[in-house]
């Protein structure tokens, strides 16, 4: 029972990872188009959660 529950929380916290990637990425493409600047904490943070997401792979 311990290790389904163990194994459920990685999956969400995997799931919120992924969903945060993608918003980042689409904040920071939105306003690289608006501004032509990328602001460089988000993509920070992005580079962030993508080597936290690899290691889940």
């Amino acid at each position: 029972m311990k290790e389904l529950i163990k194994k459920r929380r990685c999956m969400r916290h995997k799931k919120y990872v992924r969903q945060r990637m993608a918003e980042l990425q689409s904040e920071l493409c939105q306003e690289a188009i608006t501004t032509g600047k990328v602001n460089l904490e988000k993509r920070q943070q992005l580079l962030k959660y993508k080597s936290h997401y690899e290691y889940f792979k």
